[in-house]
């Protein structure tokens, strides 16, 4: 039996549906004529034929029947459901729902809970449910914009970055002639640190528009990376249009009462188009499946799309999330645009999703803590304007705020935003490609931008500001290339609120290599690279301008520097992380122009040199001389390990340890038994052709001290280490 067929003859078996109103005949809502008893606000209807919502109409619970087509021209408000068996047609009006209280909703249950049916089918929580035909076609309105320079010259931004006017207190300049705006629309003016105003559109000449801010002293810049006096690479501020032609909305939400929203689910075996809909004061908090816009377990669905809509509060109270697609592939979701979510904005539910659409969205204050629990949670840093899976096309997309206060204490991880996660797809498909990441931008998001678990993500042309932290290559997995061309990620950590900021964050956790890409682009702020664990790294042909070019949690990585201009002050940020800023590591740099270090000119320098801070190993790279210049110190092509000595009765497991260059002081004691579990990293890394590292250590002579189990101090001197070989104490 056909699924829409099934649902259709089960709805003659739900209790809480009692048909006060039936359809006996196509035309229109207002004409008594089509009904077998007229309708009303505290009746059920029943649509059977052809219905045209042609004046304000009212009822309880709509159920559109299987072969009927409801067409909304106007405003239809309802206390209940509609419910979609047929088909839901509309170009412009309004549905709205009157919700009395969501938090009583039951939300998506699961096999174990009380109350659950495999259909997840609750009429009782108030919105739409839709398991036919849905095709919400309005006129075409732009989303968003970018606002151009309304000036020609700027302010210094710092760090060769140049501030230039384009979004005042009361105009725009537009970077295109947006369609279907009219005087009147709710707008939303995007500050590249991740503030917003709203506002109201005043009038509309071209690509310029006026209008009235709730906040009249915003103001917002584009920015541009220079070199010299040309402009290189340009962020800019948007301009969002939240006004469609045809609502879904609830009514009944106010500032301080917000608990009265309704939803949007399209269930399985149903189709669904939204073209330029506005989705307004939908999600109810913390309810699972009852968002905004929800695709649920839909299977293959290529007729899906929303387009061109958007999903916001007009209560400073946010919703829950923006889109979800839950098991459903082939969905296009392109072009909308969202403003006050709790959670994920664009959310992809839980890995069984491929070969959806995820292009040119823009998602606005992303708030935390997330309240749902969610797949993969392990990995939730907070939230996140948008939660992916790879086998789907991916770009275009901004995340905009919530604004990282400067000088603000750094939350708790749960309590920050990402700007986007990209996590491993869980189909099971071989054919699934690797996974692309194209042309997206990030603004003033508190925590990390992009954040990759998927090995051989490609990045290209992204694009970074005032964000908390940048890049970040995940732990946990034992491969995980990642490539990243031309990006733009500037000014970003500036607020100081996260102990890793920077503009780019090496973050892998495994004991074996990374290899990580970054061509050409920019990286322009007050740290330019964390190393975090073991890093692989090449820069080719970026630009690199800050006060330090790197700030180090650990240093056991390698980094190559090719063809790159410098401009940096100093090497080295001290964190004040104590031994992890001890360990290893090697910074190669070949062929690059410009100034490095605040030293001398890099053109004049092609070095391998340690990142030992505090002077352990050979290199001294942080050992300031009487000059005052760096000593670079050459290291071998290869390093070598120190194995632990065999375990047992004689040797039981080391608690704390040391490693010294032999004859100097014996240095802080570290918890941890690192001989255990650096050898196999160690060995990885020397097949991965990268001389070793890490946790590898540079040719010479060593004292090594081993605190056991039971506190008795162990101390092997006169260990030497060879390049590329092992070395056992004995």
């Amino acid at each position: 039996m056909p699924l829409r067929l099934w649902f259709a003859l089960l709805v003659l078996v739900v209790p809480s549906v009692s048909f006060g109103a039936q359809t006996v005949k196509n035309g229109t809502w207002s004409d008594p004529a089509i009904w077998d008893v007229p309708p009303s606000q505290d009746e059920d209807v029943v649509i059977q034929h052809a219905v045209v919502v042609n004046a304000a109409a009212q009822a309880r619970q709509v159920t559109v029947n299987l072969g009927a087509t409801l067409t909304v021209a106007n405003t239809l408000e309802l206390w209940g459901s509609l419910i979609i068996y047929g088909s839901l047609e509309g170009r412009t009006g309004e549905i709205r729902f009157h919700v009395a209280d969501d938090t009583k909703f039951t939300g998506n249950l699961l096999p174990t809970d009380a109350g659950y049916n495999d259909m997840d089918f609750y009429p009782n929580d108030i919105g739409i449910w839709g398991f036919g035909e849905a095709h919400l076609n309005a006129p075409e309105v732009t989303s968003w914009t970018n606002a151009l320079p309304v000036v020609s010259k700027g302010v210094d931004g710092g760090y060769g970055t140049t501030l230039y006017t384009a979004i005042t207190g009361t105009s725009a300049t537009l970077d295109r002639i947006p369609n279907g705006w009219q005087v009147g629309d709710h707008l939303v003016l995007c500050a590249l640190d991740g503030s917003y105003a709203e506002a109201t559109l005043v009038s509309i000449n071209g690509a310029k528009v006026t209008f009235k801010s709730k906040t009249p002293d915003f103001t917002a810049p584009a920015l541009a990376v220079t070199d010299g006096s040309s402009l290189v690479q340009k962020i800019y501020p948007k301009v969002a249009n939240l006004s469609r032609r045809f609502v879904i909305s609830s009514a009944d939400v106010v500032e301080g009462d917000s608990n009265h929203r309704a939803h949007v689910a399209m269930m399985m075996g149903g189709c669904a188009q939204f073209d330029f809909v506005e989705f307004r004061n939908l999600g109810p908090r913390a309810k699972l499946g009852r968002y905004p816009m929800h695709f649920h377990e839909m299977g293959d669905t290529p007729c899906c799309h929303v387009n061109g809509c958007s999903m916001w509060q007009s209560v400073s109270d946010p919703g829950n999330r923006f889109i979800s697609v839950h098991q459903s592939s082939s969905v296009k979701v392109t072009y909308n645009v969202g403003l006050r979510s709790r959670g994920n904005g664009f959310f992809s539910e839980n890995g069984i999703e491929a070969n959806n659409q995820w292009i040119g969205n823009l998602s606005i204050d992303v708030s935390s803590p997330e309240e749902i629990k969610i797949k993969n949670a392990r990995n939730d840093a907070g939230a996140h304007h948008f939660w992916l899976y790879d086998g789907s096309v991916i770009s275009g997309n901004v995340g905009v705020g919530p604004k990282t206060v400067p000088g603000a204490t750094l939350p708790p991880a749960n309590q920050r935003t990402v700007g986007m996660i990209l996590l491993s797809n869980l189909t099971g498909l071989s054919n699934v490609a690797p996974p692309v990441i194209a042309n997206c931008e990030f603004l003033g998001t508190g925590e990390y931008a992009v954040w990759s678990l998927v090995d051989n993500t490609q990045i290209n042309n992204p694009k970074a500001a005032y964000c908390g932290t940048q890049f970040n290559h995940d732990t946990g997995y034992p491969t995980l290339d990642l490539a990243i061309n031309n990006p733009v990620l500037v000014l970003n950590g500036s607020g100081g609120v996260s102990p890793y900021r920077c503009q780019f964050y090496f973050n892998s956790g495994l004991p074996t290599a990374r290899n990580i890409s970054i061509v050409g682009g920019s990286f322009a702020g007050e740290i330019l690279i964390h190393s975090h664990y073991h890093a692989v790294g090449l820069f080719q042909g970026t630009r690199l301008s800050g006060k330090y070019l790197m700030n180090g949690t650990y240093f056991q990585c390698m980094l190559m520097f090719q063809g790159c201009t410098f401009n940096t002050g100093a090497f080295q940020f001290q964190n004040g992380y104590g031994p992890h800023q001890e360990e290893p590591g090697l910074v190669s740099i070949r062929n690059c122009t410009g100034n490095l270090f605040g030293k001398y000119s890099a053109s004049a320098v092609n070095i391998d040199f340690s990142m030992d801070d505090m002077s352990r190993f050979p290199g001294f790279a942080g050992q300031a001389e009487a000059t005052g210049v760096w000593r670079l110190r050459s290291l071998a092509p290869t390093t070598g390990i120190i194995s632990r000595p065999p375990t047992g009765d004689k040797y039981p497991q080391a608690e704390f340890w040391s490693v010294v260059v032999a004859g100097q002081p014996a240095g802080p004691m570290r918890k941890g038994d690192p001989f255990r579990f650096t050898e196999p990293a160690w060995t990885a890394s020397q097949q991965a052709g990268t001389r070793g590292y890490p946790y590898g250590f540079p040719p010479g002579t060593y004292d090594v001290r081993i605190t056991q189990g039971d506190g008795t101090v162990k101390t092997y001197r006169g260990v030497k280490v060879q390049a590329g070989k092992v070395t056992q104490m004995k």
